[in-house]
């Protein structure tokens, strides 16, 4: 979330600091994390960083996620660098791909972006 946080603080008037960006970005790249991750049958696939090498799956699961990201936010004008992030963290194995995994990070795409408008409200409003 470090990156989101830092793209709405330090550039707001950047698209990607866009509240829709933000979530429909982090969503279409878990999203594409998941999709690909269940195509190249690689859900259950041991993490990268745990076997010290990359399985074959996790990495076309990756490349397809990225790939993915990259067409949906385009598609839907939500582009936001940082999700790509969250999409190989979820393809790689960094992150579980496990519903309470998933909602764990949902949650903390809604209040990063909450707490980063809040504060760029408060910002403007102290001008």
């Amino acid at each position: 979330m470090g990156p989101t946080i830092f793209i709405h603080i330090v550039t707001p008037q950047q698209d990607a600091s866009r509240v829709w960006n933000t979530l429909a970005g982090h969503a279409i790249g878990i999203i594409a994390a998941v999709f690909s991750l269940w195509i190249f049958d690689a859900l259950a696939a041991p993490a990268a960083m745990s076997i010290d090498h990359i399985t074959w799956n996790r990495m076309a699961a990756s490349v397809l996620a990225i790939s993915l990201t990259v067409l949906g936010q385009g598609l839907c004008k939500a582009n936001h660098p940082p999700a790509a992030a969250t999409t190989l963290l979820l393809s790689l194995g960094g992150f579980h791909s496990d519903i309470k995994t998933i909602s764990v990070i949902c949650i903390g795409v809604i209040i990063s972006t909450t707490v980063s408008e809040v504060f760029q409200k408060f910002m403007a409003y102290k001008k």
